[in-house]
C-alpha cells in the first residue's frame, strides 16, 4: 500500500525513528552508568527548556497521563535535578523547574546524546539536517494549540 497508511507514511516513519532512538539512547546512557530511562530524560528536556511549566503542561507536551508524568517528575525530584515549586501567581498550582543539579546530569548524558544523533543523522550532510529539523519543527507546530500556552513552544508560560 501506497500513501499516508503505508510503512513510508509521515506517521510511520516517525514512530519507527522514535522506536529506534529511544531504545539506543537508554543503552548508551546505561553503559554510561546514567540512571536515567528515556522518559525520565524526556521529563528534564521539557522542564528545563519550558520555564514555570506546569504538571497539565509537561504532561501535554509529552502525550502522557498527568500521572505518568507525575511519576516521572517525582523520580527526578527524588534524584535532585527537578523541583516542584509554588506558583507566586496561584499558590495553588505547582511549576515544574530544573535545579542546579541538573547542569551535571546534562554533562554526563550529553556525550551519549550526542553519539544517538550522529548515528541517526549520519547519511545526512549538514544543510539536509538543518532542513530536517526546520521541517520538522513545522509538523510538530501544526499540533500546537496556540491557545494551550503550556503546551505551546514559543510561550514564555
Amino acid at each position: 500500500m501506497d500513501g499516508i497508511l503505508s510503512a513510508s507514511g509521515l506517521g510511520f516513519v516517525l514512530s519507527g525513528v522514535a522506536r529506534f532512538c529511544w531504545p539506543s539512547l537508554e543503552r548508551g546512557l546505561e553503559a554510561e552508568n546514567v540512571a536515567l530511562k528515556a522518559g525520565e530524560l524526556r521529563t528534564l528536556v521539557q522542564i528545563a527548556g519550558i520555564p514555570r511549566l506546569t504538571m497539565r503542561g509537561l504532561a501535554g507536551r509529552m502525550g502522557v497521563q498527568p500521572m505518568t508524568a507525575s511519576d516521572f517528575v517525582t523520580q527526578l525530584e527524588a534524584r535532585g535535578p527537578v523541583e516542584r515549586t509554588i506558583d507566586p501567581e496561584d499558590r495553588r498550582a505547582r511549576r515544574l523547574e530544573v535545579t542546579a543539579a541538573s547542569d551535571r546530569v546534562f554533562r554526563r548524558i550529553a556525550p551519549v546524546a550526542l553519539r544517538v544523533h550522529q548515528l541517526s543523522v549520519r547519511r545526512l550532510d549538514e544543510a539536509e539536517r538543518n532542513e530536517l529539523t526546520r521541517m520538522l519543527l513545522m509538523v510538530r507546530a501544526g499540533f500546537m494549540d496556540p491557545q494551550d500556552e503550556d503546551r505551546n513552544p514559543r510561550s514564555n508560560r
